[in-house]
């Protein structure tokens, strides 16, 4: 079985985090989400997507496959510990919708790719397939 981190889904998460979407038809991640669920999951027209839902489903597993040693720190302090800009901007107290921008936003602060030791590129999540294009829902 392929690590969760190879996966097209995760990889299109990551995307998606990293607002990697067109922002005029979707005007915040969650609708992203929303459009991307019922885009790739057949026979759901009834379900909305919820910060739950997006938690659950999406983002949660998509912090799992980020997490290593050398991160595990600042997921800790951003996810658990630190308000967002959007948390603080907007007075966001709902604590699913708190998880979900916390999540969302330390996803999107990862990195992809890491110098080795010779000074070369290499990926730590392979996001070359996208190339500069952006996610199609």
């Amino acid at each position: 079985m392929e690590p969760y981190s190879d996966s097209k889904l995760c990889k299109d998460i990551i995307m998606l985090c990293k607002i990697r979407y067109d922002t005029t038809k979707y005007p915040n991640l969650l609708s992203a989400f929303d459009a991307y669920y019922h885009k790739h999951y057949s026979g759901c027209d009834d379900i909305k997507m919820t910060y739950a839902f997006a938690n659950r489903l999406f983002l949660y597993p998509a912090v799992l496959a980020f997490i290593n040693d050398e991160n595990i720190q600042t997921c800790l302090q951003n996810i658990v510990l630190e308000q967002t800009f959007a948390e603080r901007l907007n007075n966001i107290t709902d604590f699913q919708q708190v998880l979900f921008e916390r999540m969302s936003t330390w996803i999107m602060l990862q990195s992809v790719k890491e110098i080795d030791d010779d000074g070369s590129w290499y990926w730590i999540i392979d996001l070359s397939i996208y190339g500069d294009e952006d996610i199609d829902i």
